[in-house]
């Protein structure tokens, strides 16, 4: 499925592509061991939040465990007939959000603004409750759209140190 949100003046604001596809956990390992996201150093953040400083760089890898209680407390919020009422494995906008906060723990961002622009997930396995998770994170390449300057910042989710999703989120450096 491909998607846009178009502003009256006809100005794209964002597009993206959603489907279903299988990727197995050796892929998985294999992307996270040959891709990048653990060669090279880390910097110290936070590193400025322009896209041509970024780029490219890794970020502080962040490790806890997963307690469905406290970090998906919010499922007990949605419809009853909810899918994911009474799972104990992390719902897709935990892991999001727990992504935005190793970038915005790593970023200094333009006068503290942080507009992030979607999220592209690959799911390889569920992460079951009591996991221990590393996320370990590198900056692509920048990109413009329009008058904008956005970044992307690219997230490798281990369950127990098996990769479990991988996050793609662009966002806004400058406008």
């Amino acid at each position: 499925m491909d998607f846009e949100a178009v502003r009256p003046d006809g100005e794209i604001v964002t597009s993206g592509h959603a489907g279903l596809h299988s990727i197995g956990a050796a892929q998985a390992e294999f992307e996270m061991k040959h891709a990048g996201f653990t060669d090279g150093p880390i910097p110290n953040p936070p590193l400025a939040g322009v896209s041509e400083v970024i780029a490219r760089q890794r970020l502080v890898p962040w490790k806890f465990e997963f307690d469905p209680v406290r970090d998906c407390s919010f499922v007990q919020h949605l419809d009853s007939d909810d899918p994911w009422q009474g799972r104990s494995d992390a719902h897709p906008a935990f892991v999001v959000s727990a992504a935005n906060v190793l970038i915005r723990s790593a970023i200094d961002f333009v006068d503290g603004r942080w507009l992030q622009g979607g999220a592209n997930m690959a799911f390889f396995r569920p992460i079951p409750a009591g996991s221990k998770l590393t996320f370990t994170g590198r900056m692509g390449d920048g990109f413009t759209a329009g008058a904008r300057d956005f970044s992307m910042a690219e997230i490798l989710v281990s369950a127990d140190g098996v990769p479990s999703m991988r996050v793609d989120i662009p966002f806004l450096c400058r406008s």
